[in-house]
């Protein structure tokens, strides 16, 4: 969100931040389907979102819907910092969070050599299973404990195999289990899904309008 500045007073801080009253993609998919070229759209923005924060050294590392909020002209906004941290001298952050159905397997397993900005490469995946399917990534788990194993071992959420070639593409690239295999934030903006030619459609409150619409007609 845009930051206007702040104020103080003798007892208190005040933050001013940009008024964003359209709710989260979370909320926003549950009200209707979205296309792919919507997806399309809303990722390319989340990407240059973490394209600047990692270049300021800040890795995000709570990517999901439900932190991803829609502002009045429907564009998109990152939310929710609590667990944002920044990265000094490029050392890796420790390993050992706790696991969440977004998270890379090496901010999961403790096991690991620890995680940086790619991190949040694979959590770009998960979000993006979100709005195609509106349900929170799945995994091929029986259990609390398989999902817990599933997550730390990096097998991924499971992806339909309905979606388009250049989708899946994209998806498979964000939830490499080898962080060294995952491309940049800077560097998926070319992928064919979301470069500037792939994003040409209505935003998403034409689209939220227009289903609305449709759902109140006579």
């Amino acid at each position: 969100m845009d930051y206007y500045g702040t104020e103080k007073d003798e007892e208190k801080l005040y933050i001013f931040l940009e008024l964003v009253i359209h709710g989260t993609v979370e909320e926003a998919y549950k009200s209707c389907p979205f296309k792919e070229h919507q997806v399309s759209q809303d990722t390319r923005q989340i990407l240059l979102g973490l394209k600047y924060l990692h270049s300021c050294n800040v890795i995000y590392r709570d990517l999901k819907c439900a932190n991803i909020l829609v502002n009045e002209f429907g564009k998109i906004r990152l939310a929710d910092f609590g667990l944002s941290r920044f990265i000094e001298d490029a050392n890796p952050l420790k390993p050992g969070s706790r696991s969440t159905l977004w998270m890379a397997q090496e901010v999961a397993n403790p096991k690991s050599a620890g995680y940086d900005f790619r991190a949040d490469t694979w959590s770009i995946g998960c979000p993006v299973v979100e709005m195609v399917t509106r349900k929170y990534p799945q995994y091929n788990a029986k259990n609390a404990v398989g999902l817990e194993l599933a997550i730390r071992k990096g097998k991924g959420p499971i992806i339909p195999d309905s979606l388009s070639h250049h989708l899946k593409d994209f998806i498979n690239k964000c939830l490499q289990p080898d962080p060294k295999d995952r491309p940049t934030a800077a560097e998926l903006l070319a992928h064919p899904f979301v470069n500037e030619s792939s994003c040409t459609q209505p935003d998403l409150i034409e689209l939220l309008s227009g289903e609305r619409a449709l759902i109140i007609k006579p």
